[in-house]
């Protein structure tokens, strides 16, 4: 079982297995957490341990993957789908 904590640069939280840490969720500038393994971690990993990575990450983007279907879902749903001429030779 994965824990969270939390740690000084908001921009980072530290993933804990079995009370190590193996990595940080780390927030990126678009707005989203990718896992940052430790650099000096060796072996191999479990599917299991992989998909908590990813449902621990899925939980974390959670809030703006609703704020930008929220955001995609109110545009209007008809788009003019004609060619339109912008003078590219193209």
């Amino acid at each position: 079982m994965l824990t969270t904590m939390q740690t000084p640069p908001c921009a980072a939280i530290d993933i804990m297995h079995q009370n190590m840490c193996i990595g940080h969720a780390m927030l990126e500038p678009d707005g989203f957490y990718y896992f940052l393994p430790r650099a000096n971690l060796n072996g191999l990993w479990a599917d299991h341990t992989l998909r908590e990575i990813a449902d621990l990450l899925r939980g974390l983007n959670a809030p703006l993957e609703a704020e930008l279907k929220e955001y995609f879902d109110d545009l209007p749903k008809e788009i003019n789908q004609n060619t339109q001429d912008e003078g590219f030779p193209f």
